[in-house]
């Protein structure tokens, strides 16, 4: 099978499909049999494993066996990332450059070549490596100051101003958008088939209207990431498979396969490409027992989930009432929109605020009992 080419505007929609992780908690960190890291979080939705290979990271939904004996990176990253929360995912530019921001701790991961992890303090010094790796301009090492990989333009901030000037050059118009403009391949090459702009033009030869709809067309790509796609694609260009979150008029009947998500596409091609060569109807049933298995791991966390509340709710009943009443007694004297803050104890239940539009109150139990 050709290699999976995952451009960083995919990753960019990727990250919004998983912005429900951020303030999740770490519960644990391991390390999986073929060396993917997987970060345990416990999200409002429940428990979601957030796991990384060489040159990817998503939500995995198959359940996985972590691995007998580490490396030891999964328990460093264990020791120094468990019982905190993953505050924000973070993308530079367009790269394949992520940080995770874990309070005091940056997780880096650097998804180029062989692929990185590199867990940074509080002033970005390096605090352990995956691996260690040198180039010329910079070196990945334990106790340096992380130093970023230089950067492309992220075109999604380009101006029209600066997009003319970086297109004066003698370079063909694919390379110029790539090499200049931070322009994945794939996407240079549709500007230039829904622009019918030839490919093999140089760059400094397209007229004013030709760049500003070359411009235009990349700006659409780029300037507006969200999760309102139809779908996901993954096609053959230039003997890769390439995965791309929107459809491609010049791809349009060619694709390989469609997913509702990039996170779905991503546990098929990944996930499914570590599985013995089954045949396809058993290998199917495998993956099917999986999910089942990992949804029934789920049910059973949600229920305890409820059964623990219940019991909190049960013990509190007397203070819960008291802050009821209290709520109630308000919404009949006062009469203002909108939400208002107290912050009222009445013993283990404080009355966190009193929304007077809908007239629903929001209270919080503290678990711990004095």
């Amino acid at each position: 099978m050709p290699k999976i080419e995952i451009p960083g505007i995919t990753f960019a929609y990727l990250i919004e499909e998983l912005r429900y992780m951020e303030n999740a908690l770490v519960t644990k960190v391991q390390e999986l049999p073929n060396d993917w890291i997987r970060i345990r979080l416990l999200t409002k939705n429940g428990q979601r494993d957030l796991v990384f290979t060489d040159n990817a990271f998503f939500s995995l939904e198959y359940a996985m066996q972590a691995k007998q004996q580490t490396s030891g990176f999964g328990a460093f990253l264990n020791k120094y990332l468990k019982m905190k929360r993953l505050l924000k995912i973070e993308q530079l530019n367009f790269e394949r450059v992520f940080l995770f921001h874990f309070g005091s701790s940056i997780l880096v991961a650097e998804l180029f070549s062989k692929g990185n992890l590199i867990l940074l303090d509080e002033k970005r010094d390096i605090m352990m490596p995956k691996r260690y790796e040198r180039w010329s301009s910079r070196e990945i090492k334990k106790g340096l100051a992380y130093k970023e990989p230089p950067l492309m333009e992220n075109p999604a901030e380009l101006s029209f101003e600066r997009f003319a000037e970086l297109m004066k050059c003698d370079k063909k118009i694919v390379p110029a958008l790539v090499k200049l403009a931070g322009v994945s391949p794939v996407i240079a090459e549709e500007a230039c088939f829904v622009t019918k702009i030839p490919r093999e033009k140089i760059a400094s030869e397209l007229s004013e209207n030709q760049l500003k709809e070359l411009y235009k067309v990349i700006q659409s790509f780029y300037s507006q990431i969200s999760l309102e796609k139809e779908k996901v694609i993954l096609i053959e260009h230039r003997g890769k498979h390439v995965l791309i979150p929107f459809e491609l008029s010049m791809f349009k009947g060619k694709e390989i396969a469609c997913y509702k998500s990039v996170n779905e596409a991503l546990n098929e091609l990944f996930v499914s490409q570590q599985e013995d060569r089954l045949s396809p109807k058993i290998a199917e049933l495998k993956h099917s027992l999986e999910k089942q298995k990992y949804a029934l791991q789920k049910t059973r966390e949600a229920a305890e989930l409820l059964r623990k509340k219940a019991e909190l709710i049960y013990m509190c009943f007397a203070d819960l009432e008291k802050a009821f009443r209290f709520a109630q007694n308000e919404l009949k004297c006062k009469k203002e929109k909108g939400k208002v803050m107290y912050n009222k104890s009445f013993g283990r239940v404080k009355l966190k605020e009193i929304d007077f539009k809908s007239g629903k109150a929001k209270v919080e139990i503290d678990e711990e009992i004095k």
